[in-house]
């Protein structure tokens, strides 16, 4: 029987090396802010795209963990210190996981 864990992980591949991300997962709540602030209402009925700014905020909400990755000055990386992580790696992995559904309804 399939059961929901606890959190995720997410691997990133950094010259060979395997970096380990692992998250906690989102309560609906933060959930369901992380996907309305992706888009803002801007001038003249336009939308203004968030999303960037928005899987990076999601993204540091729900780190708690940090493997086998250090800064240039060989300091390790950790939760705390998630400002050196690099904002794209950061939207790519909320993207692939919350806004990319590997989901398939049969009917």
């Amino acid at each position: 029987m399939a059961r929901f864990k606890k959190g995720w992980n997410a691997t990133v591949d950094v010259d060979g090396e395997a970096v380990e991300l692992s998250f906690r997962n989102p309560s609906n709540q933060e959930l369901s802010e992380f996907l309305a602030s992706r888009w803002e209402p801007g001038k003249k009925g336009r939308v203004k795209d968030q999303s960037h700014e928005a899987r990076c905020e999601f993204f540091d909400l729900l780190i708690t963990g940090v493997k086998n990755l250090e800064d240039e000055e060989g300091n390790p990386v950790t939760p705390e210190r998630k400002d050196v992580i690099p904002s794209n790696w950061k939207s790519d992995i909320v993207f692939k996981k919350f806004e990319n559904s590997d989901i398939e309804i049969k009917n």
